[in-house]
């Protein structure tokens, strides 16, 4: 008897460890630093242990709610947001479990076995052009994206399935594909301009002067002549100063 009592003290003990890791990792994820933000979590956990939750789906409501494209901050409705994450999180879990899916089942092309799929806005999409950076999220056709089915967004409304947005905008690989080579033509063009911004910034020589004065003169670089030096600022590259420079001599 005293032997089983140690071990429900035990057992008590774990959960509540596991219970106060999901408090602190909730609040340090959303930036709740302050005492009330601390007793406010503290009775959620006796809300959802009431009704049946365990700390490994709260875990997942937490990154659920994350992952949202407009995370609520208001505690009422952050607290529906939990609630709504942490019942997906179980049908998950249970229609993994009727599937029978296996471990080594592979990895999805399209969601990467997220369950979801970060495509172009529909309403961006003109005459299969992608003319934003606004992405939606649509539940893939896969296992792990059918638990998604149904589930509401933040404007009440049901996720579209990867099959009817696949239809309404069958280019979106494309336009996705697409926006990826402009970023990074677009790093590439700024990393460019910052070189050369810091070649232009390197103070010139005499030589430099003269080279650049007879490429111009002699059709080798286009633009204009650039103009005499000033006497006073003549410098030749050893650091010697020339006293008797005349206009003339410059190229």
């Amino acid at each position: 008897m005293v032997a089983t009592n140690l071990m429900t003290q035990t057992d008590a003990a774990a959960e509540k460890a596991e219970w106060m890791r999901w408090a602190d990792y909730h609040r340090t994820l959303f930036g709740w630093h302050s005492d009330n933000d601390g007793r406010m979590v503290g009775t959620w956990i006796g809300f959802f242990m009431r009704y049946g939750f365990t700390p490994e789906e709260m875990l997942a409501a937490t990154d659920g709610v994350a992952r949202l494209e407009v995370p609520p901050f208001n505690h009422e409705k952050h607290l529906h947001a939990l609630e709504e994450q942490a019942f997906i999180y179980r049908r998950q879990k249970i229609k993994r479990a009727s599937y029978d899916i296996a471990d080594d089942r592979g990895t999805c092309t399209d969601c990467l076995n997220s369950g979801l799929i970060s495509v172009p806005w529909l309403a961006d999409v003109i005459d299969g052009v992608w003319i934003s950076n606004r992405t939606a999220g649509v539940w893939c056709k896969c296992a792990d994206g059918r638990p998604y089915a149904g589930v509401k967004d933040n404007r009440d409304r049901p996720l579209m399935g990867s099959t009817e947005y696949f239809t309404r905008n069958p280019r979106w690989r494309m336009q996705v594909a697409a926006r990826k080579e402009t970023a990074i033509e677009k790093a590439l063009l700024v990393e460019d301009i910052t070189i050369q911004l810091q070649n232009d910034a390197q103070p010139k020589t005499v030589l430099d002067n003269i080279v650049a004065r007879m490429s111009v003169r002699f059709g080798l670089l286009p633009g204009d002549e650039p103009k005499k030096l000033d006497n006073a600022n003549v410098a030749w590259s050893e650091g010697c100063i020339t006293k008797d420079w005349k206009l003339g001599d410059a190229v």
